[in-house]
């Protein structure tokens, strides 16, 4: 019986060798386009086993593995696929799309880099190349990427918007509240543009105004839980301290681990004189890493 078995396991790998890396590569596009990820993942390996040198292979497993959310597994099939073909300006984009989403903007820069050089008038890698750099606190280089778009891309309403989020971190409220408006211009839609110019609006305490557009943000992008924490902390400046609580309630549906949406409702809590609702919101504050939640509650809690 033993001997039988080793007979079919043997027979069965050598009908799998039989088949060639292409094959499994097709087989592989086949189950994925049926959003098989496990499948087209199976199938990818096997091209990979007869031909560890197919490119395509790795870059197609890779994109299932990013499907899947192996985010570290992407990576790395991403990379083999670059070492094996390194002008693989594909898998280049999207090992930066993968590095971005985990917090690696240095990594991103530099696909980022590689591929404008290839193509120098690749308008979405300087777009995400921007917003890498602006990650990275380097605001010279976001804005030269913007203004290159910009620069070849007139109409583009998404440049406008990413560059207002530039300017508004450079504390050019003015600059940015011009390039809002023309992306506004370009779209009536740009949720970004108006929670940009809201931003702005705010900095220039124009408080009902950026609540106007911190409004419309929510009307047609109901998920962004950050509109609700400006929207609230625009409120606080207008007195409407229960307003800005109901928004920070909002915020924390979305991010519940967010200390500072918990500070802030804290001090509107201790203003309408719900101490301890306050004092509790400082705890919580204070255990998602805000230090001074605990100088509140030592100064009103105790």
């Amino acid at each position: 019986m033993k001997i039988l078995i080793a007979f079919l396991l043997i027979g069965s790998a050598l009908t799998s060798f039989g088949q060639t890396s292409i094959q499994h590569l097709k087989k592989g596009n086949a189950r994925a386009k049926l959003n098989d990820n496990k499948g087209a993942l199976a199938e990818y390996t096997k091209a990979l086993v007869i031909d560890p040198t197919n490119s395509v292979a790795y870059f197609k497993r890779g994109d299932i593995k990013y499907k899947m959310q192996d985010l570290p597994g992407a990576i790395d099939d991403f990379g083999k696929a670059i070492e094996i073909n390194k002008t693989y300006l594909e898998a280049y984009v999207y090992r930066a799309t993968v590095r971005t989403e985990t917090k690696d903007f240095a990594g991103a820069v530099s696909d980022y880099d590689f591929v404008i050089t290839a193509k120098p008038t690749d308008i979405d890698s300087y777009l995400k190349r921007g917003a890498a750099k602006k990650e990275l606190k380097n605001l010279p280089g976001a804005l030269a990427d913007f203004n290159f778009v910009l620069s070849v891309a007139p109409t583009n309403d998404a440049a406008f918007a990413s560059r207002a989020d530039v300017k508004n971190d450079m504390k050019d409220y003015n600059g940015a509240m011009d390039d809002c408006n023309k992306a506004i211009s370009l779209n009536p839609k740009n949720t970004d543009a108006y929670m940009e110019r809201g931003l702005s609006k705010y900095y220039l305490k124009s408080y009902q105004a950026a609540i106007a557009d911190y409004n419309f943000v929510i009307e047609n992008d109901p998920d962004n839980g950050i509109v609700y924490f400006n929207r609230g902390l625009a409120k606080v400046n207008l007195y409407d301290y229960r307003g800005a609580i109901l928004d920070c309630d909002k915020a924390l549906e979305f991010n519940p681990k967010w200390a500072d949406v918990f500070s802030l409702r804290g001090d509107m809590k201790l203003v309408i004189k719900d101490k301890e609702g306050a004092c509790v919101d400082w705890s919580k504050a204070g255990a998602l890493g805000r230090a001074d939640a605990y100088d509140k509650i030592k100064k009103n809690c105790n």
